[in-house]
């Protein structure tokens, strides 16, 4: 009985975020540094006391949480992950989805979770990139389908903003637990090396287990099939692919255990909010993307939740395509721009983000999480920040 007033209270508030969430400055965005309207792009969450130079941007969906002086001339891409009291210098590059803990020096290019550093000839031309680019999210209008009975909470659990809870098979999740801003918890998965025709009809869902006391940072993705042991700390902008054992420190893409020095000035930050959203199964996107003449989707192709596309270069989804909620298409950046192109049965998984000039294959799979920089041949199988061969599946395609 108290598990499913806890599931009422919960799917309250996903309404009530639901009917206010046009009043805010940006869709969904979150601004409570009240930086300049103008400065961040859509769906950002900008949490602490955060500074923001001269000519310096934060692009689409990037979270920034804690005291982050961000200097002049930089520029912060869409999807990167800023967690922490640190600085970032000035002329500095951080790469789509990138993941920070540590102060960054001046003229730094930034890439890759755990991130690494080189030196940044890019010259950013902040005016001239805000004119030629823009961002478009799809959002349902409905409320989508919940499972109540599959989603079991223990006590005092905390969740963050713009949480994404994919039902289908059991999720628990054990008391004191914390779940911050922007996890994916998601039970559905694609065996893509079986064989057989159509990578969508290989979808399964698998249960997740969440112990006690355990804290799972911001933009983490949890896969079907996973166990977390107790007291277990998954570091920002993780990507949980496997069990984690009880007490250990995780961190990465794919995660793994404590990467030396990577958590360095990391902050667990005191979570003040309950509340999350709760979201369902895919729907087909062309009629929305059918406004936008730079964007084909064909008939039969799949697109789930919160696709953003960033940029005014083409983009074509062949029919048979799938994508997973919360990808990202980006045809334009300031250190480049191209068409991008996803072929049939491919599989674009959660949350990964697709670079400019980037082709897709026919039959290839991108792992959850990715940041795709280059063009994917038929039938491979890439994951990775930045994306990497993983391997390739045993019948890519139908003939």
């Amino acid at each position: 009985m108290m598990g499913l007033i806890n599931n009422g209270i919960c799917l309250f508030n996903f309404i009530l975020r639901e009917c206010i969430k046009d009043r805010y400055e940006r869709l969904y965005s979150i601004n409570d540094s009240h930086l300049k309207l103008g400065s961040f792009g859509e769906e950002c969450l900008l949490k602490g006391d955060i500074k923001l130079g001269e000519n310096s941007k934060i692009g689409s969906r990037a979270i920034i949480k804690g005291n982050v002086n961000i200097g002049k001339n930089s520029f912060i891409s869409p999807g990167a992950v800023i967690v922490g009291d640190l600085t970032i210098g000035d002329n500095c590059y951080i790469e789509c989805g990138t993941v920070i803990f540590s102060d960054i020096k001046n003229n730094s290019y930034v890439f890759g979770n755990p991130s690494k550093i080189k030196n940044n000839n890019l010259i950013f031309i902040p005016k001239l990139f805000n004119s030629y680019t823009e961002s478009h999210v799809l959002k349902s209008k409905k409320i989508a389908q919940f499972f109540p009975f599959l989603f079991n909470c223990g006590k005092n659990i905390s969740f963050g903003d713009q949480i994404y809870i994919e039902g289908g098979s059991e999720i628990s999740i054990g008391e004191k637990s914390v779940i911050k801003d922007r996890v994916m918890i998601a039970t559905a998965h694609h065996i893509h090396d079986q064989e057989e025709d159509l990578i969508d009809s290989q979808q399964k869902w698998y249960n997740v287990k969440i112990g006690k006391n355990v804290y799972i940072g911001e933009n983490s993705i949890i896969r079907g099939g996973i166990s977390i042991g107790d007291g277990a700390k998954i570091l920002p902008g993780s990507v949980v692919v496997r069990d984690i054992a009880a007490n250990s420190l995780v961190f990465g893409t794919p995660a793994k255990p404590n990467l030396g020095g990577s958590s360095e000035n990391f902050t667990l930050f005191p979570s003040i909010t309950n509340k999350y959203a709760v979201y369902g199964h895919m729907f087909c996107a062309v009629e929305y993307f059918s406004k936008f003449p730079h964007i084909e989707i064909e008939y039969g192709a799949l697109v789930n939740k919160e696709l953003a596309v960033i940029g005014n270069k083409k983009i074509k989804i062949n029919s048979g395509a799938l994508i997973a909620p919360r990808v990202m298409l980006i045809t334009q950046t300031p250190n480049g721009s191209g068409e991008i192109s996803i072929a049939s049965d491919s599989w674009i998984g959660a949350e990964s983000i697709i670079l400019p000039a980037v082709k897709i294959s026919k039959g290839a799979v991108v792992g959850a999480g990715s940041v795709v920089h280059q063009s994917i041949p038929e039938g491979e199988i890439w994951a990775g920040n930045p994306a990497k061969k993983i391997g390739v599946r045993k019948k890519c395609f139908p003939s």
